[in-house]
């Protein structure tokens, strides 16, 4: 359930060359405070350094409040910052590349960390154990069969209109959202091609999430022949040369996977994610079984993403060696969308938020790996079985089984190639203090404040 708030953050467009030069690496985001001027604290740290969040201890549901997950940047002169008093007030303003595709709270598009994800609230939050914490609902409470769960809503929650929040507007978005057509969409970011070693700037510092939020990968139109034989697909995984393309285009800063999960996660195997090779022969003797050679496959990527430029210009060389002409396709994002729901693609590149959270939520809420709809056009009676058994399971160790086997399925019916894991990076101003995050790559200000 998303409702508005009133966070003080407005949103800037950039040109792509001057986020580029301010971002430097990686999916990255900018924010720059205004308050009394724009400049330098006298206290600001020498040498910021990137340093990752700290994981704030687990709140229990019953709580009642909410308590926001604090991003801390470590620097030399942390005693230093740790004394200058919090205060409220200011603006902060958060830059980022590419247009806005769409605000609606459940069409999840481009740009929508620094739009929707900071204007609406959810009902619950996780915290970075993946257990649930307040947010709209203060508390909750499961029925003894499992079969419903009540929830105490915040009081005193408005809309922009100043029309409280109420029951039946929860039961409005859950039923909304049922429509995988508006739920789908997939984010994208940008690296440079090349890379300038910069000094450290007093002024700002790194933000960095603590795990990677989201995977790159590459999927299929399951839904067009030849790429309906799974041989084909299965073909076009051995087709990719991850290592080339976390090592040249991510400049190492990332690690090849045939899954979509980071370290830690449930649903985690290490010994899986390197099942599928880079293997031009066994690419070949598969299109040859399935009779698919010599054809021509169009390769979309996002206009933003600089990454999957470079991904996409690899995997056409490598394409043209097995008898497949890969003509590559940009489009702006809201083009992209397009061509994603109305499966007018043969091939896409991007990334997708979703695995950092309770590995069911790919499977349900992914648009790359919806079971019962994804961009792709993949829907199989087993895949569905297995998904809907791992999302009623309540013992841990069963559901890990569980998905054990939909990781083997994954890899087998090939109809999305996790590519490299994606780890999000941002930069603030020095005086920007405790800007929160979600598990899905998103910042939240519900704590931040400027010194």
């Amino acid at each position: 359930m998303n409702t508005p708030h009133g966070t003080p953050t407005r949103a800037r467009i950039l040109s792509r060359r001057r986020a580029q030069q301010l971002l430097g690496l990686g999916p990255g985001t900018l924010f720059l405070a205004a308050c009394t001027g724009a400049a330098p604290q006298a206290g600001a740290p020498a040498s910021p350094t990137i340093a990752p969040v700290s994981k704030p201890p687990a709140t229990p549901a019953s709580s009642g409040q909410a308590q926001p997950t604090a991003l801390t940047v470590s620097t030399p002169a942390s005693s230093a910052t740790a004394a200058v008093a919090r205060k409220s007030g200011g603006i902060l303003r958060a830059l980022q590349a590419g247009d806005l595709s769409s605000i609606d709270g459940h069409y999840y598009t481009t740009g929508s960390g620094l739009s929707v994800w900071i204007i609406y609230d959810t009902l619950t939050v996780y915290d970075d154990n993946l257990k649930p914490q307040p947010a709209l609902a203060e508390s909750w409470e499961q029925s003894p069969d499992g079969t419903s769960i009540t929830l105490a809503l915040r009081k005193g929650v408005q809309f922009h209109t100043g029309r409280e929040l109420t029951s039946d507007d929860v039961i409005y978005n859950l039923n909304r959202i049922l429509d995988f057509k508006l739920t789908a969409g997939i984010i994208t970011g940008f690296v440079p091609p090349e890379t300038t070693c910069l000094t450290a700037d007093p002024q700002y510092q790194g933000l960095e999430l603590p795990n990677p939020a989201a995977f790159w990968m590459l999927q299929p139109n399951s839904m067009r022949a030849p790429m309906d034989d799974k041989r084909v697909r299965q073909a076009l995984n051995y087709g990719i040369n991850r290592q080339r393309m976390v090592d040249t285009v991510l400049l190492g800063l990332s690690k090849p996977q045939d899954l979509p999960w980071p370290a830690g996660s449930p649903a985690s195997e290490p010994q899986k994610n390197a099942v599928v090779s880079f293997d031009l022969d066994t690419a070949r003797s598969l299109l040859s079984q399935a009779g698919a050679t010599n054809w021509t496959l169009d390769l979309l990527h996002s206009a933003v993403s600089l990454e999957a430029a470079g991904f996409a210009q690899i995997y056409q060389a490598d394409l043209a060696q097995i008898g497949v002409n890969g003509v590559i396709r940009q489009l702006q994002p809201a083009a992209l969308l397009d061509a994603w729901h109305t499966q007018n693609f043969g091939l896409y590149f991007a990334s997708d938020p979703w695995s950092n959270l309770e590995p069911v939520t790919q499977f349900t809420s992914g648009s790359t790996t919806n079971y019962r709809g994804n961009n792709g056009g993949y829907l199989d009676p087993m895949y569905t079985q297995l998904v809907q058994a791992a999302a009623i399971e309540p013992n841990a160790d069963k559901r890990k089984q569980l998905y054990s086997q939909l990781n083997d399925f994954l890899i087998d019916a090939a109809f999305v190639f996790p590519l490299a894991s994606r780890q999000t990076r941002s930069v603030a101003r020095a005086n920007v203090h405790d800007v929160g995050h979600r598990r899905n790559e998103m910042y939240t200000f519900h704590s931040a404040w400027l010194a």
